[in-house]
């Protein structure tokens, strides 16, 4: 319909919205909608050029703007093809070509009645059939090495080369770039020298970033486990077995026995003796 109003409707000037836009009337033949014609086949590549069937019939339904590809409907569906051929006048409107038609812009492959269509989703699936947890990346943290001032360049002076360098003697705007390897080598160097207490404090944060870093590697202790200096102080040496007792000294404490409690005046039975 747009290519019917912009194309061939004339306006009160007696120019069209095409000859208004280009300066010239269009070329195009002027094809009627819902008209009958013959469209040919898209060459495939296993299409047979001698046997298969190059031209069928089918109905015109329009053409896209800025183009020669036409809109036709046939075997269900709707085809963009580029090469037509207009049938005489009184071949071109059949009712019951009208009729199949079942296309509508917005459903260009209608399903035929009692089919059940599949539609394909409009995201990519998600793989497992779960939605996938977002991974959390915790932030790297990296210490700032020493920033280099303007005038840490005019006491040292710039290096040829490095293209922050250059444009910073130049005073125009570095943002985003960096000095060199070699440059920053040399400057910090320079304020290594001077004694600038920035570098001192750059460079304790690096090693301090690098010793928490080694402790997070480290294994941990087990729980409870006393200190080394600690466990040391706890071991005793083993005591010394008991010796064991003879035999032949039973007699011997059993004498001394009796004569304990005869010296306290008791008998076998630990009965007073009178």
């Amino acid at each position: 319909m747009t290519a019917i109003i912009s194309k061939y409707a004339v306006g009160v000037d007696g120019k069209t919205g095409y000859e208004r836009l280009f300066g010239r009337p269009v070329r195009e033949e002027g094809l009627e909608f819902g008209e009958t014609l013959h469209w040919r086949h898209r060459a495939t590549h296993d299409m047979n050029v001698v046997l298969d069937t190059r031209w069928s019939s089918g109905v015109w339904l329009g053409r896209r703007w800025g183009g020669i590809v036409h809109q036709v409907f046939a075997n269900g569906k709707v085809h963009a093809i580029r090469g037509i051929q207009r049938q005489p006048r009184d071949a071109r409107w059949r009712r019951e070509a009208l009729e199949a038609v079942t296309a509508t812009p917005w459903n260009r492959e209608p399903a035929a009645e009692g089919e059940l269509r599949v539609l394909p989703p409009l995201a990519p699936p998600i793989a497992g059939g779960g939605a996938e947890e977002p991974e959390v990346r915790e932030p790297v943290y990296n210490p700032h090495r020493v920033f280099i001032k303007l005038e840490d360049l005019e006491r040292h002076g710039f290096t040829a080369g490095c293209r922050r360098c250059t444009l910073m003697r130049e005073g125009r705007k570095c943002q985003g770039i960096k000095h060199g390897d070699a440059c920053r080598t040399r400057v910090e160097q320079a304020l290594r020298d001077a004694n600038d207490p920035r570098l001192d404090r750059a460079e304790r944060r690096v090693l301090d970033e690098l010793e928490r870093r080694a402790d997070e590697e480290a294994p941990p202790e087990a729980a409870g486990a006393p200190p080394p200096a600690e466990a040391a102080a706890e071991e005793v040496a083993p005591e010394a077995p008991a010796t064991p007792i003879a035999a032949g000294d039973d007699d011997d404490l059993r004498r001394d026995r009796d004569y304990e409690r005869f010296e306290r005046g008791l008998d076998a039975s630990g009965d007073a003796v009178m």
